[in-house]
């Protein structure tokens, strides 16, 4: 039986299930900037066991982007990790391993993060590896960075992958550990890390996210948009036929799928939002149709829950709550039947819209705060 430290996850309660987390196993191939950054994330969330691969040694070139200290320098990567994990968190079980990688590593870990600087490794791990609950690869450069999310319970996860995929000779000559800065590094670890939270907490998760931290931006590939790009685009008549929906244009609203939160409309996220007939505003049809499946208003003859990836999350702690909708964008709560519905978005309670400012507090209300 696992033996875990409750109060480590006392502030996760919600969020991140702890015994999921606990039982984990894990393996993070290449421990540079990207890597090091998800090791120490794993370690402090209290994952089970996490092996970490990289034959490479701390340099002086290492400090500035990977957080390295000087006294690391000239020792082995993961032999650092092993130290600084055991000391973060003596319950995880933490296997170091030196050298290249090769497919029998991965074998008995449920989830593996890709973050080598090689086309021709990276492959090499997506192989060994895209049959597992989640194989996640990140790409970095300066200021930039692409996340790949691959289940081996999702195909079109894989060919988006082997889409994007190019070998190492086609590769820019610049290796992304030549050109890198923490603070970007930091940041896609944290979406690989948020996308096996999601794994464990049955949440849905786009095919890609990418970030550019030089123009503060932030989009994500979608199941439905990666069919698109591989060739299996719906008509709008077969749009209309399933969903039930129909296309216009809008300024400044958000997706009211809020486990998607996409913007919708001119200067946001694009020219059309889909309008599903009198139930709301979405970035598109699948989003669309992905709540009103789960409000149960529409059920298409021939298209299921199931077939469109769709899990009915009933809230297991409190499920007298309902459905979720999605997350509340203050506290990230779940939203249920039971949520408020702000000025200009929708939240939990009362006093989360308050803290926003999406309400304004009343004299007498103030007068009680006080």
């Amino acid at each position: 039986m696992t033996t875990i430290n409750q109060k480590r996850y006392t502030r996760y309660q919600g969020a991140i299930p702890a015994m999921a987390i606990a039982r984990a196993e894990t393996a993070v191939i290449g421990c540079g900037a990207v890597g090091r950054q998800v090791v120490l994330q794993l370690a402090a969330m209290g994952v089970g066991g996490i092996m970490a691969v990289d034959f490479d040694k701390v340099s002086e070139e290492n400090l500035g982007c990977q957080g390295w200290s000087p006294d690391h320098v000239g020792d082995s990567k993961v032999e650092v990790l092993k130290r600084e994990v055991l000391g973060m968190n003596p319950q995880c079980v933490f296997f170091a391993e030196p050298s290249r990688f090769n497919a029998g590593m991965v074998e008995q870990v449920d989830v593996v993060f890709c973050c080598v600087d090689n086309m021709d490794v990276r492959k090499e791990v997506f192989l060994a590896s895209k049959h597992k609950h989640l194989f996640v690869e990140a790409r970095m450069g300066l200021e930039t960075g692409r996340v790949f999310f691959v289940s081996g319970s999702n195909a079109i996860s894989q060919r988006y992958w082997l889409k994007e995929w190019f070998p190492h000779s086609e590769a820019e000559p610049d290796k992304c550990s030549e050109r890198s800065t923490i603070y970007c590094a930091n940041a896609v670890a944290s979406v690989m890390v948020s996308g096996m939270t999601k794994m464990l907490r049955d949440h849905p998760r786009p095919i890609m996210t990418e970030l550019n931290l030089n123009a503060m931006l932030a989009r994500s590939i979608w199941e439905h948009e990666a069919l698109e790009e591989l060739g299996k685009r719906l008509s709008e008549e077969e749009i209309i036929k399933l969903f039930g929906v129909v296309q216009g244009s809008n300024d400044g609203y958000y997706c009211e799928y809020r486990l998607c939160a996409n913007g919708v409309g001119k200067g946001i996220k694009g020219k059309h939002y889909y309008k599903a007939l009198g139930h709301g505003v979405y970035c598109s049809p699948l989003c669309g149709a992905k709540q009103r499946l789960l409000r149960g208003e529409i059920m298409p003859e021939g298209v299921t829950p199931e077939a469109l990836g769709i899990v009915d999350d009933v809230d297991q702690d409190y499920p007298e709550s309902g459905k979720r909708f999605g997350r509340c964008p203050s506290c990230g709560d779940t939203l249920s039947s039971e949520m408020y519905k702000g000025q200009t978005e929708t939240w939990c309670s009362y006093g989360c819209a308050l803290d926003s400012g999406d309400v304004e507090e009343s004299e007498e209300e103030a007068e009680e705060n006080s």
